[in-house]
């Protein structure tokens, strides 16, 4: 008799705390592990509708939240899978996984049953002798199903599912698309001189890239962030950063891989939904659930700095221009010298070479302190664990315990660019923490990166932009493994949109902060610790050009902006489009063919559309906050203390604004942010 192997997606997972079983899960477990637990969703759905007993918390509201664990477990594993080590068969399951996932949340959603039990319990709720966090959930919960129609008609019901069913596949269609088309690009080079001003890593690392490749000479360039950068930031020969530019670019324009029609049927779709549930456009229905509320505000939020930084980002432009006229001879500043040249004026200006910063950034001394400044903040201890399997050999898995050794949770550390891996960095929550199926669930969550590997004797050494990458994403692990929700939908998953990147923004600071490069910041061959005169100038220098800095950003923040306010279905030319809604913070004319939508992924392929204006919302919050921290001392307990137990362990459960001002003691400071950046107070 032959035994089938359970699904280990469904079967309890079998290492402490929860670690996910990575050698075991193949690609065709997922679509039957999905199949079984949306089943088992549905019938305990239809037990909860069809049972005789008058609706309460208990029977209905508790059930219903624990439901959501069943589905979110298989989900989480296959997102993080998919993303950070996925190969095209993988991928391509996001092509029925979400169709699916979509149809089963709107028929959730859309259970009249169901609906009737939870409007109930609201319309009834001050007088059921709810505690806060009970009433809260009823309130979520509540305006989750409206939102998701349950108010709806049958056929408009029937529409929305349709809606949400092609825009999911839409959604992985784009991100597949993006990263194909990233990934296709290859430079290979047998002339030396193309490499002059590159700094010696980012040489070695093409010629380990052309190697790997197959060839026996030369270098290699890809898109991938490690390689990328350098060329834009230092090579000498401006053909060659111009090739990388545009490449850039064009990724997701046009080809095999053209994400134009994908992102346009998308915001059409978003418009179309937003509509069906009775909102203006796709940023009304998803602003109502921010801090900000309404495009309006949003409006006004982001003037405010486009008044401040434009005109000083054109004087910044000016001197670049006046830069590579003397230096150079070049008459026309573009796109692809805007890199080098503000490199060139820090220099400079401060006398540093970003590469000097290197040697004191030694990848595994990074993350070690972080774990050190985790510690001194929040009592954290991190333990490397070398018994519970890993999907690559790169990763790394720590067990996360508190001041009294007790165990906190689990995370997964993947630092460094592949192939298989999407761009950027980013984190995520595995399985959340809190109370699921009455049982205390500790959080397991990871963070993935694209960071230079270390190759032969070369150790990985980081570029400083490197460093506050992974602090960024260690805040936001910091802030799942604070997670304690007594029910989900009262976790940090839950948070404002506008408010979550609080916890990651403000890890940043303790990237430059003298205290906190103490701890860490050690050249890689002598140990002597980062010169502070040094860090001094480079903290100067972050502040250089800071109209730029803001200006940059603010190109995002508008398109996305754009995209979801009124009707996208007028747009018809994007390259058009975009020009005239980033004409006002440009500083360069328009190139032809370089375009920001088709490769958005936050906005096209992730939860950012309508809200990528989060990052600024947070980062004035978070700016005002570490001025708190730096008032009483970077590593004060007390402020830590408050910080933990007012933002990082609150998730859901009280309006952002609320937590905020606990921590604080007053609303932020909205000119925090211009003092960061340099640019004096707005008017």
């Amino acid at each position: 008799m032959t035994h089938t192997a359970p699904n280990p997606l469904i079967a309890e997972f079998p290492h402490r705390h929860g670690a996910i079983p990575f050698d075991q899960i193949r690609t065709e477990h997922f679509m039957p592990a999905l199949d079984h637990v949306i089943a088992k969703a549905d019938q305990q759905v239809e037990e909860i509708a069809a049972s005789p007993d008058a609706p309460t918390f208990a029977n209905t509201l508790v059930p219903l939240e624990e439901l959501w664990s069943l589905v979110g477990r298989m989900v989480n594993v296959y997102s993080w899978l998919s993303s950070g080590h996925g190969d095209d068969e993988l991928r391509d399951l996001a092509r029925e996984i979400w169709p699916k996932l979509a149809d089963y949340t709107n028929r959730f959603y859309g259970h009249p049953g169901i609906y009737e039990r939870v409007r109930q319990i609201h319309d009834a709720r001050e007088t059921l002798g709810l505690d806060p966090d009970e009433t809260r959930v009823v309130e979520v919960v509540y305006r989750t199903f409206v939102r998701n129609g349950a108010c709806l008609a049958p056929e408009g019901k029937e529409h929305l599912a349709a809606i949400d069913r092609e825009a999911s596949a839409l959604e992985a269609e784009f991100a597949q698309n993006a990263l194909k088309d990233l990934n296709r690009f290859y430079y290979h080079t047998e002339d030396e001189d193309e490499l002059r001003g590159l700094p010696a890593g980012a040489v070695e690392r093409a010629a380990a890239e052309a190697r790997a490749r197959g060839q026996a000479a030369g270098w290699g360039f890809t898109l991938q962030e490690p390689s990328v950068t350098p060329v834009l930031l230092n090579a000498d020969r401006r053909s060659f950063r111009e090739r990388v530019y545009r490449a850039q670019g064009r990724v997701g324009l046009g080809g095999e891989y053209d994400n134009v029609p994908v992102l346009k049927r998308t915001a059409v779709l978003r418009h179309e939904r937003a509509r069906l549930l009775g909102y203006t456009d796709h940023a009304h229905y998803v602003l109502e659930e921010r801090m900000a509320k309404n495009p309006a505000t949003v409006s006004v939020f982001l003037d405010r700095y486009r008044e401040v930084a434009v005109p000083l980002a054109r004087e910044e432009m000016g001197e670049l221009r006046g830069l590579a006229r003397t230096r150079d001879g070049v008459e026309d500043l573009r796109h692809w010298d805007v890199g080098y040249y503000r490199e060139k004026l820090k220099k400079e200006r401060f006398d540093f070479d970003r590469a000097s910063l290197r040697p004191y950034f030694k990848v595994e001394k990074v993350v070690e302190g972080i774990m050190a400044i985790a510690r001194r903040l929040y009592g954290l201890r991190f333990h490397r664990v070398d018994d519970l399997p890993v999907y690559h050999p790169d990763v790394e898995v720590y067990e996360v315990r508190d001041s009294t050794e007790n165990p906190v949770g689990l995370i997964y550390l993947d630092l460094f660019a592949r192939p298989s891996k999407d761009e950027g960095a980013w984190q995520g929550t595995l399985r959340a923490g809190g109370m699921q199926g009455g049982v205390h669930r500790r959080p397991v969550v990871a963070v993935a990166a694209n960071l230079t590997p270390s190759i032969a004797d070369s150790p990985s050494l980081l570029a400083l932009d490197e460093v506050k990458t992974i602090f960024h994403e260690m805040g936001h692990a910091l802030h799942a493994l604070h997670d304690r929700p007594r029910f989900p939908s009262l976790g940090c998953s839950d948070v404002s949109w506008d408010f979550v990147e609080l916890p990651s923004l403000i890890m940043e600071n303790w990237a430059t902060a003298p205290e906190a490069l103490a701890l860490f910041a050690h050249h890689h061959q002598t140990g002597e610790p980062i010169p502070e005169d040094l860090m001094e100038r480079v903290r100067e220098a972050e502040r250089f050009h800071g109209g730029c800095s803001l200006t940059r950003s603010l190109s995002y923040e508008l398109i996305d902006m754009a995209w979801h306010t009124g009707d996208p279905g007028d747009i018809e030319d994007v390259e058009q489009f975009e020009a005239s809604i980033t004409a006002e913070v440009r500083c360069l004319p328009p190139l032809e063919k370089d375009l920001i939508s088709p490769a958005f992924s936050h906005i096209f392929a992730g939860g950012y559309h309508a809200g990528y204006y989060s990052y600024r919302w947070a980062e004035t919050l978070e700016a005002d906050a570490f001025e708190y921290f730096k008032e009483k001392g970077v590593f004060d307990s007390e402020v830590a203390m408050k910080f933990r137990d007012h933002v990082l362990s609150q998730g859901n459960r009280e309006h952002p604004a609320i937590l905020y001002e606990r921590f604080r003691g007053r609303g932020p400071d909205p000119d925090a942010l211009m003092r960061k950046f340099g640019v004096g107070e707005s008017g």
